[in-house]
């Protein structure tokens, strides 16, 4: 078995994020409950320097949080 070795970025859903997908569409609604869940992203290593590991990646993460929900871009 091979150990790998990652640094690992949580995020958590925040109202404004819920709020700006149900203006979006009815279809696809988030419910409030969601307040709270988290989702982990594991890097490369980088212990030693958190914020430069969180600006690193947050647009990536971002922008897939919000392909997961809306693939319109002129919305």
């Amino acid at each position: 078995m091979r150990i790998l070795e990652r640094s690992a970025l949580t995020i958590t859903y925040k109202k404004a994020f819920v709020d700006s997908n149900n203006k979006l569409s009815s279809e696809l609604f988030l419910h409030e409950n969601m307040l709270g869940e988290s989702k982990t992203y594991l890097t490369k290593v980088d212990f030693d320097d958190q914020e430069k590991l969180i600006k690193k990646h947050y647009r990536t993460i971002f922008e897939l949080e919000l392909e997961g929900i809306w693939t319109d871009e002129n919305d």
